[in-house]
């Protein structure tokens, strides 16, 4: 009834992945920054010790959840504006309707979007 009446169900997950040097230097900006340093807690900075931890949690979790079905798109997040555009052409790749402008609405781009080859290095 649903897909009948025109609505699409897709699976898209979507991983920003922000190096460590950018998550680094985000902490220290925000933390000199007099209206953005409430936005740092002691958890954030704790956080930066864990990084390797949290690396391998992040590996087991793509290859327990990624499938051909419902491949996961990691882009790179470093900087902002390309990783939400690289998001947008993702979520409107994965999506098809009429009148789809396939030089904007394209697979990953490889400088933006890195699967999860970020773990071969």
């Amino acid at each position: 009834m649903i897909v009948s009446d025109g609505i699409c169900f897709v699976k898209i997950k979507i991983w920003l992945n922000i190096g460590r040097a950018e998550r680094l230097r985000g902490f220290l900006d925000r933390e000199s920054d007099r209206l953005n340093h409430w936005k740092l807690s002691k958890i954030d900075v704790a956080g930066q010790y864990k990084w390797d931890e949290f690396t391998a949690a992040i590996r087991e979790t793509f290859e327990r959840s990624d499938s051909s079905r419902g491949p996961r798109r990691v882009i790179l997040g470093d900087d902002k504006r390309r990783a939400r555009v690289a998001a947008i052409k993702s979520v409107l790749d994965s999506v098809r309707y009429p009148d789809k402008d396939v030089t904007f609405a394209h697979g990953p781009d490889p400088k933006t979007s890195v699967g999860t080859r970020m773990f071969d290095a």
